[in-house]
């Protein structure tokens, strides 16, 4: 079950993307569940945002390592899902890398106002902020909702991304950076002073 998931996602057919959510509801085993995330990310498809944001809504479990796999991959897979829709590419490094920002490509977006053609990342926006707020989620989780936020480009997500350019997590810090830039790459949002 968890190969078959991971394979729905590398095919990236639309048509997946409600059995993997029923799988991910119906199914006991992390393993199958978390595989299950991973693909609707690398599918792409907007339809599995909202599933993916009420994993989210749920609070952290303490040194639950399958449940902050679940959170860390349902915030990268809203990332992913936005980065597809934008850029067509399935790829994520997060940090990019850590050359010089002259040295980094921030791709232009193909939908300006993202949030406006697809309203549910409207509601994204919200949860994974709260998720980088939080102090009981896990690193890796902020750090996804951190990257999920640039790659959705709202300017609403500048303050909480700004308030973590010196977080003493370095990786954090530089996906933060990275978004803020990416951010900046939306027309409405150039005149935006970034830090």
């Amino acid at each position: 079950r968890r190969e078959t998931a991971l394979a729905l996602g590398k095919v990236r057919d639309p048509s997946a993307v409600n059995p993997l959510i029923q799988q991910f509801q119906k199914d006991k085993i992390a393993e199958v569940k978390n595989a299950c995330i991973v693909a609707l990310g690398e599918i792409g498809d907007v339809s599995a945002v909202d599933a993916l944001m009420r994993i989210l809504q749920n609070k952290p479990k303490n040194e639950n390592t399958a449940d902050e796999f679940s959170r860390r991959s349902a915030a990268r897979s809203i990332g992913q899902i936005a980065q597809i829709i934008q850029t067509g590419k399935t790829k994520i490094l997060t940090p990019q890398n850590f050359l010089p920002d002259n040295k980094k490509l921030i791709e232009k977006p193909k939908y300006p106002k993202l949030t406006e053609t697809f309203p549910i990342f409207r509601l994204a926006i919200g949860v994974l902020i709260q998720t980088l707020q939080n102090p009981r989620e896990s690193q890796d989780a902020k750090r996804e909702a951190a990257f999920a936020l640039g790659a959705l480009g709202d300017k609403s997500a500048i303050p909480v991304l700004q308030a973590n350019l010196n977080n003493e997590d370095y990786y954090l810090a530089e996906i933060s950076k990275e978004a803020l830039k990416k951010i900046s790459a939306f027309p409405d949002w150039k005149r935006n002073k970034i830090a």
